[in-house]
């Protein structure tokens, strides 16, 4: 029952979430999309030359952000990567990218981030901060699946 749609860069996978997300009652943008691109795209190999090659970078655009923007019942769910002051980052980023639930680790902590089967998380929601304890990743989405479960149905509760 899952739909997979092959996209080779950022751009490619912006157009792709804008072309479906309005169909969807959950969201959840786990992707480590750069925030950056080169501006140029070389057609041929860059021959070496110099000792230093400079390239010109220009931001991609934010998913997240245009998805918070434009929902209308749709459950969005964020994650954000920190190394300094995850609490405060994170709960900025909930806010300006209006998601539903922010899932933030902290690449630090022991145990936590891409490099492991585990992780440690605080989920930012609405009106709590939850830690969440170091757990294998597939207990965590588990856990994140029953949370927007019941984001959602809170809001539907509250909707009546």
């Amino acid at each position: 029952g899952i739909k997979v749609i092959q996209i080779k860069s950022a751009s490619e996978m912006f157009e792709a979430v804008k072309s479906k997300y309005q169909k969807q009652d959950y969201i959840i943008k786990a992707a480590a999309v750069g925030d950056y691109r080169v501006k140029e795209i070389a057609q041929d190999k860059i021959k070496k030359k110099d000792d230093i090659l400079q390239l010109e970078l220009i931001k991609n655009d934010d998913i997240l952000a245009y998805l918070g923007q434009h929902k209308t019942d749709q459950i969005i769910c964020g994650f954000a990567m920190e190394t300094k002051n995850l609490i405060d980052h994170a709960k900025e980023k909930f806010i300006k990218k209006n998601c539903d639930l922010l899932v933030a680790n902290n690449l630090n902590e022991p145990g936590a981030g891409f490099k492991n089967d585990t992780n440690k998380v605080t989920f930012i929601a609405k009106d709590k901060i939850q830690q969440i304890e170091l757990m294998t990743k597939n207990n965590l989405s588990d856990l994140i699946l029953k949370e927007l479960i019941k984001i959602k149905e809170e809001k539907h509760v509250n909707s009546n």
